[in-house]
């Protein structure tokens, strides 16, 4: 059965030889979320929502190893929603079900000393500030693109191209080409422990800006535990379809201690916003981050893209292993708007990870989000909570 499948996978791709031997490893993961939301839409009347969804989400992953340092990867995925209202109690399409093609993609792994991957990829620049798989989300996100890493032992060059193609707005699509080019380094060069990154994006069309990011994150070693600090910037630039500017800005100061058993990391961050008075576009634009990673779920909820408000983040996160194969969470966040400096909200989450075996684990969460009118959609005093439970088994 293997030879056949690598005999197919091999036909599909054109590449492969009958004078080398070829390897294929099938693997896989599947994840299931619930989610259960709970808000006040009339704070005063106290009218409560309540929500649940089941999140299915299954992967099977293909490599074929074609020798002399050339792989093929294949993901097909499953993505979809349990539990709706449908004439039989099944999926709907409206919840985004769908079988798709998540990753399909060539990789030469010493091309001119460099590895090349070649197709439709998950792609994360650094920590994900900008660019990320966006895993949270049910379906993730993969780019069509080329992606080439040079490492020199002391840092990694990267640079990604990608053509998007956009069809939502029928007639008046505009494909985008998106170009980046990054370095990630380590901090061992100055004799400390550590990374830092560079990185510039930059799409062909006005409707993002370009952004420039740096992040220096030095580690110290100290009595008691390991001392990290964190520094990011970002700036971005460029021209609308209008003829104005963009101006959006970025910037995180934040500090972590930690041990084997425990960790803790206060922090501040800041998200431009735009106030209106020019025609410039002011507010930032997040691009393709892993928003929930770091505002904390409290994204969700919030209005700082769409009202184009900004938003400054103080927060403390901690974290704990009480036991063997288990990680406890508690993030507290205290949020203001960059406009009007209003006081947006609060939010605490408490998180529970568990490693049943290496392949089957669970997560748990509660989020607790008490936002003002600023700090919503729909500039109405509410509340929210919701709850998740997730259970990922890979194979």
């Amino acid at each position: 059965m293997k030879k056949l499948l690598a005999l197919t996978l091999m036909a599909l791709t054109g590449l492969g030889t009958a004078a080398k031997a070829t390897e294929v490893k099938i693997g896989g993961e599947s994840r299931t979320m619930f989610l259960m939301g709970a808000t006040t839409l009339n704070a005063t009347a106290n009218e409560w929502n309540t929500d649940g969804r089941i999140y299915q989400r299954a992967r099977l992953k293909f490599d074929v190893n074609l020798g002399d340092g050339v792989s093929v990867k294949f993901v097909p995925q499953y993505a979809g929603t349990w539990g709706e209202a449908t004439a039989f109690g099944t999926s709907s399409d409206s919840e985004g079900s769908q079988v798709s093609m998540h990753e399909a993609y060539v990789k030469f792994k010493n091309l001119l000393g460099s590895t090349v991957k070649i197709g439709r990829q998950e792609v994360t620049l650094g920590i994900g500030r900008f660019i990320c798989n966006k895993n949270y989300a049910n379906t993730g996100l993969s780019l069509d693109g080329i992606l080439l890493t040079y490492d020199t032992g002391a840092g990694k060059l990267i640079g990604f191209g990608s053509r998007i193609d956009d069809d939502s707005l029928g007639a008046t699509n505009t494909d985008t080409n998106l170009a980046a080019l990054s370095w990630q380094g380590n901090m061992k060069v100055f004799g400390l422990g550590g990374s830092y990154e560079v990185e510039y994006i930059d799409f062909n069309v006005k409707t993002k800006p370009w952004t420039a990011y740096v992040r220096i994150s030095p580690v110290f070693g100290t009595g008691f535990g390991k001392l990290g600090l964190n520094i990011e910037y970002a700036k971005q630039g460029g021209d609308t379809t209008t003829g104005s500017s963009y101006d959006g800005s970025f910037y995180n100061i934040s500090a972590k201690l930690g041990q084997k058993s425990w960790g803790a990391e206060a922090g501040y961050e800041f998200y431009s916003g735009d106030d209106g008075t020019t025609t410039d576009v002011e507010s930032l634009n997040p691009l393709y981050w892993a928003g929930h990673k770091f505002l904390g779920l409290g994204d969700y909820y919030t209005g700082f893209v769409v009202k184009k408000k900004g938003a400054k983040d103080a927060y403390i996160k901690l974290s704990f292993t009480p036991i063997s194969k288990t990680k406890v969470g508690i993030q507290y966040h205290y949020v203001k708007t960059d406009i009007g400096s209003e006081t947006a909200g609060q939010e605490v989450d408490f998180t529970v990870g568990y490693k049943y075996t290496k392949n089957v684990s669970f997560f748990a969460g509660v989020y607790v989000i008490m936002p003002d009118s600023s700090y919503t959609l729909t500039s109405v005093d509410a509340t929210g909570t919701k709850g998740e439970v997730t259970m990922n088994v890979r194979f």
